[in-house]
């Protein structure tokens, strides 16, 4: 005689993972890398725009097609406070740029990381569209993010992370990107 058994619920779980810096460029696939994988990159100049490709590792259950949009935020210890990445033109000192070419939350072609599984977006600013492609319990889906210096305090580790649309943290984070900025140096002259 058989047993009916409840259906054990399996929790979804996302965790930020991977992470790489590249140099920008005008196309949804990067192709410069500034740093090995997990390496943080030291040296990042006033205006200039930095592309972060960041994986986020799915546990327990599969995220369906369509389910979640995610933002990108910094800050100068993990402990935070955090802020959002700011929108095309604002003020903030780590804010979106506009590529001209690709659009904003277009899928990506091709994945960069090592561990990656799933392609997601490419993003321009807050937040990302909901993710185009499912992601099953233990594997990774990629993304990348153009992301703008606009006066962050020099000579100072900014960390990022993926946050849900809503600000809820994810479920862990293995690393946090990290970026340096350079020294400011004036002219006395």
């Amino acid at each position: 005689v058989g047993v009916n058994r409840p259906l054990r619920h399996q929790v979804l779980t996302i965790t930020q993972d991977v992470y790489r810096w590249y140099s920008n460029v005008n196309a949804v696939q990067p192709t410069t890398a500034l740093a090995a994988e997990n390496t943080a990159y030291s040296g990042a100049a006033w205006t200039t725009v930095y592309r972060l490709r960041l994986n986020l590792l799915l546990g327990g259950a599969t995220l369906p097609a369509s389910s979640q949009a995610f933002k990108v935020q910094y800050a100068t210890s993990t402990s935070g406070p955090w802020s959002d990445v700011g929108a095309i033109g604002s003020a903030e000192v780590w804010r979106g740029y506009n590529n001209s070419t690709p659009a904003d939350g277009a899928g990506i072609t091709g994945l960069l990381l090592s561990t990656s599984n799933v392609l997601e977006t490419y993003e321009e600013q807050n937040p990302t569209p909901s993710n185009p492609n499912g992601i099953n319990a233990g594997q990774r889906g990629e993304w990348d993010w153009a992301l703008q210096h606009n006066g962050a305090a020099s000579n100072t580790i900014y960390y990022f992370r993926v946050a849900k649309s809503d600000g809820t943290v994810l479920d862990a984070y293995t690393r946090y990107a990290q970026l340096a900025t350079a020294t400011l140096t004036f002219d006395q002259n």
